[in-house]
């Protein structure tokens, strides 16, 4: 193996010198040890950079939801929390579930009065908050798949 690479080594040498012979690939410097010189800029062209301005950074900017659609969200999750904890008691009294499910409908309609009347927007509210929303009311959904159709609805209408 060693002698193998010694011999492509001196064949390598052989054929270089032989390409050497011929003017066309004679080159006067190799070019291997030529430093190259920097560019310089032509002075006609001189850089003149507008003057120095100072940039306006305020603190930097995290998202905070909207508060209004925060409490909003709140008393709906907090409605849909009771309205399964009624579900879950044994015996089942239909009067409590009725008044759980009435509650549920009614923070709905009103999220739906307020998203109509633009109510969130005069609050500041953006579209971040409306895309945080709606991802929470659609976990709301998935999560309550034992919900009254009524409820499930009432919540569907929100994504509307």
């Amino acid at each position: 193996m060693f002698q193998r690479r010694v011999d492509d080594f001196f064949e390598k040498m052989e054929r270089d010198a032989e390409y050497e012979e011929f003017e066309e690939f004679a080159q006067p410097n190799d070019g291997y040890f030529e430093v190259p010189e920097p560019y310089r800029w032509p002075r006609s062209r001189s850089f003149n950079p507008p003057p120095a301005r100072i940039i306006p950074t305020g603190p930097y900017k995290t998202f905070s939801p909207c508060q209004a659609m925060l409490d909003d969200f709140g008393d709906l999750s907090w409605a849909v929390g009771h309205l399964e904890n009624e579900l879950r008691q044994k015996p089942l009294n239909k009067g409590r579930v009725g008044k759980a499910l009435s509650n549920v409908i009614t923070i709905s309609k009103q999220i739906r009065a307020r998203l109509s009347n633009r109510f969130y927007t005069k609050q500041r509210c953006n579209r971040q908050d409306m895309k945080l929303f709606i991802s929470s009311v659609r976990a709301i959904l998935q999560r309550g798949k034992g919900l009254p159709q009524q409820a499930r609805l009432s919540l569907q209408n929100l994504l509307n």
